[in-house]
């Protein structure tokens, strides 16, 4: 049996990614191969795929299948793979953990796009509205939504809609209670294990994410984002309103509430209201906690 060097990195002959696993450089390589030969044709649409398998795959769509389903929310699918890649999401488990910082990802292919665009900054797809690039095209059309309002991901039980499926998971988790992962040190409790894990940095002082241009570091990749829009310029979020820009969707929301007179979190104990929910925690404490 070979024996394995444990310092030995593989490197990407097309990029400069590199990996301790043989296996993992394969997957990798498959990135650089978008525009490679599609031989096996679909007889019912358009589609081509590079390999027998994908064509099976794919052709699950065209026909009525088992479907698998979602004991905890309404998610369906035609493949096993896809039922268990979706509940990790609601046990919050990610498998897939990144070799140069402490990322991890509910998918293979998350993971090897956040090395990508992270650590070698590979981002061949580019908004052509505000400059946004990507490491993956279907992060571009996510992007996308952000200028088109477009939001496919539906609360059934109020108005909310997001872009993404873990952001409806999260907001879910206001209807139902479910908060299961708890903060031993201050008793903070998040609807995914992800978000502990980022809590967990205002008490450890760990920020994994550090901005290239300066000393800042953060302990989420919004709130870089944020930071680097000072850097940047680039600010895609704008008021329809007075033409107020920020470089965060969470920011806008509040903004416009300024001119809608919207403040949703309420004092139950005096008429207060208040645009952020740490402005009532300000509040309760000073008025009502004396």
């Amino acid at each position: 049996m070979a024996s394995i060097e444990p310092d030995k990195l593989y490197s990407c002959t097309e990029c400069f990614y590199r990996t301790k696993s043989r296996y993992t450089l394969a997957r990798h390589a498959k990135t650089h191969d978008a525009n490679r030969e599609r031989p096996y044709q679909c007889d019912q649409c358009d589609y081509r795929a590079p390999n027998k398998l994908s064509l099976t795959c794919h052709l699950s769509i065209h026909s009525p299948t088992q479907q698998y389903t979602c004991d905890q929310c309404d998610f369906k699918t035609r493949h096993a793979s896809s039922l268990r890649t979706h509940l990790r999401r609601h046990a919050g488990t990610r498998p897939f953990n990144c070799e140069q910082c402490d990322y991890s990802g509910f998918r293979r292919e998350t993971l090897e796009a956040h090395v990508l665009a992270v650590h070698l900054k590979h981002r061949p797809h580019v908004c052509k509205v505000c400059g946004y690039k990507a490491a993956k095209k279907s992060s571009l059309t996510t992007h996308m939504m952000v200028h088109t309002g477009e939001k496919p991901y539906k609360c059934n039980q109020c108005d909310y809609a997001g872009t993404k499926q873990v952001h409806l998971d999260r907001h879910m988790a206001r209807h139902t209670g479910n908060y299961p992962y708890t903060c031993k040190e201050c008793g903070y409790r998040g609807s995914q294990k992800a978000d502990l894990k980022r809590h967990m940095g205002v008490h450890t002082g760990r920020r994994p994410f550090k901005c290239p241009h300066c000393e800042y570091s953060a302990t989420r990749t919004t709130i870089l984002k944020v930071h680097m829009s000072r850097h940047t310029g680039i600010k895609p979020f704008t008021c329809d309103e007075c033409g107020y820009k920020t470089a965060d969707k969470t920011s806008l929301v509040r903004h416009i509430m300024v001119h809608t007179g919207e403040r949703p979190y309420k004092c139950e104990l005096c008429n207060y209201s208040a645009v952020r929910k740490r402005e009532l925690t300000k509040h309760i404490e000073k008025k009502h906690h004396k």
